[in-house]
């Protein structure tokens, strides 16, 4: 447990404990000296302070797998120092947020920002809690947390198809990016890689890349080679549309 907590709650056992008497006996809050009233505003002054004094950390409260380099996003504050002090920034989970080793507080300054780093795996392995802790051997640590939100489907879904075009022709269909549980999955928006494959083999296809915008997209796709059992599929994820025969 945090410095912060053990003051915290230090400060709520005694104050539920005076209300705890004073509730046992009334008449106890007509003997309580001016002096020992004082005492206690001082103490929770003392208590706010010392809070104050203690080291945090600044985060969003969200970040979307694979945004890359997010600059000066985390910040951490502190009481000015007289000298420069030196905290130690750890991820409890590197792949997917990472932070710089260590951030520097200069004399006199009471906060400092740095990147965090998102990293991403391209897998659908949904969102994740990571905590951010900053330490230093003469302070308490300072904890945060961020929710990383998975941007990857579990697979690709296309439209419609008519079940017979030509090689002069193309269909429009609509390509989304869903979850296994079959919704949009709206943080993903890059492109896909389109290959054609029917029984006579790859055939050529056009387009062969479509970029999806929170998780979806409409393209129109012509196949340039005749072939049976035609299917369009997505090399980077699993799904492909119904078969059509193209002539």
């Amino acid at each position: 447990m945090g410095g912060q907590s053990v003051v915290a709650l230090n400060w709520i056992y005694f104050m539920n404990a005076y209300s705890f008497l004073l509730g046992r006996n009334p008449k106890h809050q007509s003997l309580m000296p001016s002096s020992f009233l004082a005492g206690l505003i001082l103490l929770g002054l003392a208590v706010n302070d010392a809070l104050a004094d203690l080291p945090q950390l600044s985060m969003p409260a969200f970040v979307v797998e694979g945004s890359g380099t997010l600059s000066n996003a985390g910040k951490l504050f502190a009481s000015p120092a007289s000298s420069n002090v030196v905290f130690f920034l750890q991820s409890s989970d590197p792949a997917s947020l990472t932070v710089p080793a260590t951030v520097s507080l200069a004399s006199g300054q009471t906060n400092v920002s740095f990147d965090l780093v998102a990293g991403d795996n391209s897998i659908a392995d949904g969102d994740r809690l990571v905590t951010i802790t900053a330490s230093n051997p003469a302070f308490a640590n300072a904890v945060a947390n961020i929710k990383i939100l998975d941007d990857d489907p579990d697979h690709i879904v296309f439209g419609a198809v008519s079940p017979l075009v030509d090689t002069n022709s193309g269909q429009g269909l609509m390509v989304k990016a869903v979850k296994a549980d079959g919704s949009l999955q709206t943080n993903f928006s890059r492109g896909l890689t389109i290959v054609a494959q029917g029984l006579e083999g790859v055939l050529p296809v056009t387009p062969t890349n479509v970029v999806l915008y929170q998780g979806q997209a409409y393209a129109s796709f012509q196949v340039l080679a005749a072939g049976h059992a035609v299917c369009l599929r997505a090399l980077e994820y699993p799904g492909q549309s119904d078969p059509y025969t193209v002539v």
